[in-house]
């Protein structure tokens, strides 16, 4: 090889380096966008979640109108059933009724009682009817017109009817369906009961004698079933 050749001048050396300079700063400029790509990418990653977060909303909301939730629905308690009382059977409504239009009364009793009536009137003392069944009997009359008695309560008038009898009894003021009475009770060979009670308008007084008449409830009912009449 040419010596010559191999030897370069000083000044294409230089020429050569400096030719080559730019050619290593325009690599560099080309590499410098790189932080400006990565900013670009984060806001496009935002904007991205942003418009997820957008559509999700709405949709949320359109389905919402488009497809209303179901009203939830309201429980009814069933109606509890309702027990319908047994009817409570009057024991009295087969009984029959005595009417007595002089003395202005009447009074009901049982229908397996038989009846005698007294129609011979006696003065001031009247005796009205017997109901009786076996050993039980009821005896009813009637004490008017005497003058003493007028104004008497029938506390009094029974104290007075009972007092020389001999007899161990008791007097006590009572109420016989709602009319003033007295309840007189004789202890002696059988029980006798008798209840006394006044008209309110008239000078009478009905005394209805129970003897050995055990069943306290029909005596009751007798009681109650017993009424003045106008």
């Amino acid at each position: 090889m040419d010596p010559q050749s191999q030897t370069q001048n000083p000044e294409q050396v230089q020429t050569s380096n400096i030719s080559q300079t730019p050619h290593v700063v325009q690599q560099e400029q080309s590499v410098s966008p790189a932080p400006e790509t990565k900013k670009s990418n984060e806001i496009l990653i935002h904007i991205a979640l942003i418009l997820i977060i957008l559509s999700g909303a709405g949709g949320f909301y359109l389905g919402s109108y488009v497809f209303p939730a179901k009203p939830s629905k309201t429980l009814i308690p069933a109606p509890s059933p309702i027990s319908n009382p047994t009817p409570t059977l009057d024991p009295t409504a087969n009984w029959k009724t005595y009417t007595n239009t002089i003395y202005a009364f009447q009074i009901s009793y049982p229908e397996y009682l038989s009846i005698e009536e007294d129609f011979d009137k006696e003065e001031y003392y009247d005796n009205l009817i017997n109901f009786s069944s076996g050993e039980t009997l009821i005896n009813i009359k009637a004490i008017y017109d005497i003058d003493i008695y007028e104004n008497q309560e029938p506390k009094d008038v029974a104290t007075r009817e009972i007092m020389d009898s001999g007899f161990n009894y008791s007097v006590a003021p009572t109420i016989v369906n709602s009319y003033s009475a007295a309840i007189t009770t004789v202890q002696g060979t059988s029980i006798k009961t008798t209840y006394t009670t006044k008209h309110p308008d008239k000078n009478i007084f009905i005394a209805i004698s129970f003897y050995s008449f055990t069943d306290k409830e029909t005596l009751d009912q007798i009681l109650s079933r017993f009424k003045f009449l106008d």
